[in-house]
């Protein structure tokens, strides 16, 4: 005798779902679910801010990696200009004169122990995470650099803008709700450059960035 369902409804059938196609489902709902938590996020974060403009005076950037390069290389012609000036000249412009914010972000040992973020290609894979969870597609360049007394390196970057004070503190507390610690600064006019230099202060090897 089958079982009894509550007046009205229909038996339940059983699934007939293999065990790697419960798998499979449990993967595409964990994805979509974390789509929507970063949509929702970058609504929170767009809803701080004015509306975006394009920078006026700066033409897009290649979005090829060879033009980028050809574009530093270029500066390198210059007789005593070294690698780290010629990438600050090419760059700082980028984030100057628009608010960009920038960063500095700290992990705990508590977060970058098991993440593995001594390793700097690690620390490169974790900012992008960081910025996906919020789906922040704007143009940023970012440098690693190791603390004198800790293992767990740390990170310095700037996010082109415009940019708020009430976007720069949410990126700051969006970190620090489990990485570690931030600081989050404005980018303007003159201090463009050194703020570059500074991002870059070690071998070009140690930054990455995505132009537009």
């Amino acid at each position: 005798m089958s079982p009894r369902t509550a007046e009205g409804a229909a038996p339940t059938a059983p699934s007939s779902d293999s065990p790697s196609e419960k798998s499979t489902r449990r993967i595409y709902l964990s994805r979509n679910a974390h789509k929507r938590e970063a949509l929702a996020r970058r609504a929170a974060f767009d809803s701080l801010g004015a509306e975006r403009e394009s920078v006026h005076g700066h033409e897009p950037r290649s979005g090829g990696g060879g033009g980028r390069v050809a574009g530093a290389e270029s500066l390198l012609l210059a007789p005593g200009t070294s690698a780290r000036d010629a990438w600050v000249s090419w760059l700082a412009p980028v984030f100057a004169d628009n608010d960009s914010c920038y960063f500095t972000g700290t992990y705990s040992d508590d977060y970058g122990i098991p993440n593995g973020l001594m390793n700097q290609r690690n620390v490169f894979k974790d900012w992008k995470r960081f910025l996906e969870s919020f789906g922040w597609d704007g143009q940023f360049i970012v440098a690693v650099e190791q603390h004198r007394w800790r293992d767990v390196l740390h990170l310095h970057a700037i996010l082109a803008g415009p940019m708020t004070d009430d976007q720069r503190a949410w990126i700051r507390t969006a970190w620090a709700c489990d990485r570690g610690h931030a600081r989050s600064l404005p980018v303007q006019d003159g201090c463009a450059s050194y703020v570059t230099k500074y991002a870059l202060k070690h071998d070009s090897d140690a930054f990455d960035w995505r132009l537009s």
